[in-house]
């Protein structure tokens, strides 16, 4: 079943696109759009598939977050993309750059949340069937010295920088509407963590801001 899900989640973004250059065809900068569309699609299918060493990935290993932040990600995308082509607004250069320069500070904290996880980083956060490897270790270095769960955090600011970027507006609203979602996961998957690691993480939660990579004076 995840396995449809996933397929019919990778056909509505390209499908969208096309259909949309199919019949509004004189949008501003459309060409530019699609080639940065195009980019972030493929980097986040490679990303969320071809990275994770779990085994059996596409599986759903009952983590019912999944699919509730993918489609999150999907919907924000859909939304950035009708509004660019339905409303054509006039770019404003200087929101554009600052997008772009939270997309690329996005991409340079997921990847080194990636690589700080390395053999522990999994599609899957939650479930019955979710289980520890021998070599799955706690990670307290790196970004996730800053917060505990910096891939979502990344996340969050690719999907507001992307909003920024192309002056899309109204989506970067329902970018606030979507974030509970990662949220939830972040929520659900500490308690899986908790009892794989114990003490050590209820030790690292005390001293480690949660998402936003900021401590707060309690």
């Amino acid at each position: 079943m995840i396995k449809i899900f996933l397929l019919v989640l990778a056909l509505i973004a390209p499908t969208s696109l096309i259909y949309l250059n199919l019949t509004s065809s004189s949008v501003n900068h459309r060409l530019l759009f699609n080639l940065f569309i195009i980019i972030i699609i493929a980097e986040r299918v490679w990303e969320t598939f071809f990275t994770p060493k779990e085994d059996n990935k596409l599986s759903h290993k009952d983590d019912w977050t999944l699919p509730l932040t993918l489609s999150a990600y999907l919907i924000v995308g859909l939304a950035v993309t009708f509004e660019f082509f339905l409303i054509n607004r006039e770019i404003n250069v200087l929101l554009s750059v600052a997008g772009i320069f939270l997309l690329i500070f996005a991409g340079y904290i997921r990847f080194l949340s990636i690589k700080s996880l390395g053999v522990g980083w999994s599609l899957h956060a939650v479930g019955k069937n979710k289980s520890r490897s021998e070599d799955h270790k706690l990670i307290v270095s790196g970004p996730y010295s800053y917060a505990r769960h910096p891939i979502y955090f990344a996340t969050i600011i690719e999907l507001i920088g992307l909003s920024i970027a192309f002056n899309t507006f109204f989506s970067g609203l329902l970018v606030i509407a979507v974030m509970p979602l990662y949220l939830i996961r972040a929520h659900y998957e500490e308690k899986k963590l908790i009892e794989f690691f114990g003490e050590d993480y209820l030790i690292y939660k005390k001293e480690v801001p949660f998402i936003i990579p900021i401590k707060f004076r309690k």
